[in-house]
């Protein structure tokens, strides 16, 4: 019989991986675990090793690499000394390899959901995720990274548990604390190939800016962070990072776009427009007036000069050290890193030397810029001595033609528009009236549901067995619940708390078993039943922007009555050129060039000021009865809407708005005379 093995002490800096080790590649992460778990409950399992064949003194380690290399950590931090003694085992029969394997294979761990609930218990006992990552010997990131998988709604933990849902859909779901969302990205689909992890990320992100996108590198997450905007970071994998606030986004950018464009007015170019982007084709819609070689280049200033220089010889120093003569991982990681910066300042500083161009006046005076995020490199463009689209340059060197979108006054050449992100946050604003509204019309809305089922019955693509082949999806709740909407203006609007407000009502009647809903509908007259189906019709309501503008026209719908441009939610987010045209719209030119004029927060709260009150409305939220005669005419009528009698109690039969209507502002009188309305009072 052959005599064990007696456990010893070695020193560490005697200790070297074996070729012969088993576990070739290491996981950093338990690496890093492991140097937090010796360090606070010392080595508790002790290192196989063999003495190696040349080195007298030396071991080779067969099994506990992972061991030895967080030793070495620890060692190279300065937490333990060289000479720090480690309990090995050392192996002389020969069964090297086979130690090696039966350590790395032969391991039970505790399930992935028992470790989350574990990690869970202690935070909610009150322990800091530090004193957790300590009691369990972990790295701090694992104990982040299992609380917050652990926060994912309970009964998709259970499925998650069971065995129903992978690692990676868990890691996907946990990309938001919100469960409702959650609950939406897993059960509101109907194949399990859209409960694939990217399929999940994509619809809880489906709302946020990239980091990596040319936007966002433009105005750069901290300057982001720091007016205020919400950040969506993934624990599971670091180079995925959204921008949660779309509208405060783009109007940083915008804010730096129109600084350089107002710039570049000064200097007396005889209009500047600014853009979020611009295409290939939106571009060339911008004929080139002038050639390049007219404007000559500007130098630096000197300390621009002298950074350019310094930043190209130090980036030609580091690429000059060889990589293997480096030992240190944290030193090459820190070579890399300073690499980057300095590519990103010689890249910045060149692209500022290529914009500072000196052009002939009569250039400046015969043709425009247009200012603009490079889409590759997320920098500033300037596009110059363009002419605005329908122009060209005749052969007398003058510029001919009429450009098709003339604008004049103090905001000529701006040419800004709303965001998408605005044009949606105004859609669900329009949505919300268009719901509100069809709860009254209980005959729009048995319309539209038959419509709808009609299309679906005669499109061949339907071949569903069952008896009815629909499915309700509530979107109003979507709109208004959910957290990642962070829209409050549009879960606070008038319309949306009107719903809200039928839903709760209606939900508070229901039977509590959904098998007892068919008998309480049958106790129904055929008034209520027309109630109910318009409010199912509503709150299912779910129209694209030109759905939206059709219905629109055909509820009368004004938009007046459920928003209005205030500063916090509109005036904001949208360019000040904008905002000035909207005061001239309402009090003439003279007004919206003092409002242009003025810095950016001043013109916002004037803007602020004046269009209160005034029935001011954005494009996409004017439908059929919006109509400003001449600028200033905006805030009289509604100063006389507002004196105007009640409307006599009979009118003639129309398709009910959501509010009902000022006298001037009567419909058509032709309406179809088998569809009488009820009374259009306010639930």
């Amino acid at each position: 019989m052959s005599t064990e093995p007696a456990v010893q002490t070695v020193a560490l800096n005697q200790l070297r991986l074996s070729p012969k080790n088993t576990r070739q590649r290491r996981d950093p992460e338990a690496i890093e675990s492991m140097a937090a778990s010796i360090l606070h409950h010392g080595l508790l399992q002790n290192l196989i090793v063999e003495p190696a064949t040349n080195e007298p003194g030396v071991f080779e380690v067969l099994a506990g690499g992972t061991r030895l290399v967080a030793l070495q950590r620890l060692q190279s931090e300065g937490k333990v000394p060289a000479d720090h003694p480690v309990r090995v085992l050392v192996e002389t029969n020969g069964q090297a390899i086979e130690a090696s394997a039966a350590e790395n294979l032969v391991r039970t761990r505790l399930a992935p959901a028992d470790e989350f609930d574990a990690f869970k218990a202690l935070a909610d006992a009150g322990k800091s995720r530090d004193e957790i990552a300590q009691h369990f010997g972990v790295a701090r990131i694992v104990v982040d990274r299992s609380l917050k998988l652990a926060n994912v709604s309970p009964q998709l933990f259970q499925i998650f548990r069971e065995g129903g849902m992978e690692l990676d859909q868990l890691r996907a779901l946990a990309l938001t604390d919100d469960h409702e969302l959650q609950h939406q990205a897993w059960f509101g689909v109907k194949h399990d190939w859209e409960r694939m992890e990217h399929n999940i990320r994509s619809r809880i992100t489906s709302r946020d800016v990239r980091a990596s996108s040319a936007v966002a590198q433009f105005v750069g997450i901290e300057a982001y962070e720091a007016a205020g905007g919400a950040v969506r970071r993934d624990l599971f994998d670091e180079r995925n990072t959204w921008l949660c606030d779309r509208q405060l986004l783009e109007s940083l950018a915008m804010d730096r776009l129109e600084a350089k464009a107002q710039a570049l007015r000064d200097e007396g170019w005889s209009w500047v427009e600014a853009h979020l982007s611009l295409d290939y084709s939106e571009l060339n819609a911008y004929p080139k007036g002038f050639p390049d070689d007219l404007a000559e280049t500007r130098p630096l200033p000197e300390t621009d000069q002298r950074k350019l220089a310094e930043a190209r010889a130090r980036i030609a120093e580091i690429e000059a050290i060889d990589v293997d003569e480096i030992d240190d991982p944290a030193r090459e990681a820190a070579l890399n890193g300073e690499l980057d910066d300095l590519q990103e300042l010689v890249d910045d500083l060149e692209s500022r030397q290529e914009q500072a161009l000196t052009w002939p006046t009569h250039v400046m005076e015969r043709s425009g810029c247009l200012v603009r995020i490079d889409h590759f490199r997320g920098q500033m463009l300037v596009e110059y001595a363009r002419l605005q689209p329908g122009q060209k340059i005749a052969t007398d060197g003058k510029v001919a033609g009429t450009p098709d979108k003339a604008s004049k006054g103090a905001d000529a050449g701006k040419r800004a528009a709303l965001s998408r992100a605005m044009e949606d946050r105004l859609h669900m604003h329009h949505r919300a009236a268009l719901r509100d509204a069809l709860t009254n019309d209980h005959g729009l809305a048995l319309e539209l549901l038959l419509t709808h089922l009609l299309t679906a019955l005669l499109d061949p693509g339907s071949t569903s067995q069952r008896v009815f082949a629909i499915r309700l999806d509530n979107p109003h709740r979507t709109d208004t619940h959910g957290k990642s909407v962070e829209l409050a203006d549009v879960v606070s609007s008038p319309a949306s708390q009107a719903v809200d407000a039928k839903l709760k009502a209606l939900k508070s009647k229901l039977p509590k078993k959904a098998a007892d809903i068919q008998a309480w509908v049958a106790t129904k007259s055929v008034d209520e039943l027309h109630e109910l189906l318009a409010l199912v019709a509503a709150a299912t309501l779910d129209p694209t922007k030109d759905q939206a503008r059709a219905l629109a026209q055909l509820t009368k719908l004004d938009m007046r009555e459920f928003w209005k441009p205030d500063a916090e939610h509109y005036l904001n987010h949208v360019p000040k050129s904008l905002a000035a045209e909207a005061v001239a719209e309402v009090h003439g030119k003279a007004a919206g060039e003092k409002v242009a004029a003025m810095k950016k927060n001043e013109a916002i709260a004037e803007a602020a000021k004046l269009l209160a009150g005034s029935g001011w409305l954005p494009k996409p939220l004017r439908g059929p009865g919006y109509k400003l005669a001449k600028p200033g005419t905006a805030a009289k009528a509604a100063q006389n809407k507002a004196k105007a009698p009640a409307a006599p109690a009979k009118q003639k039969p129309v398709t009910a708005p959501a509010k009902k209507k000022p006298a001037a502002k009567k419909a058509p009188a032709k309406q179809p005379a088998k569809k009488p309305k009820k009374s259009k009072t306010k639930a």
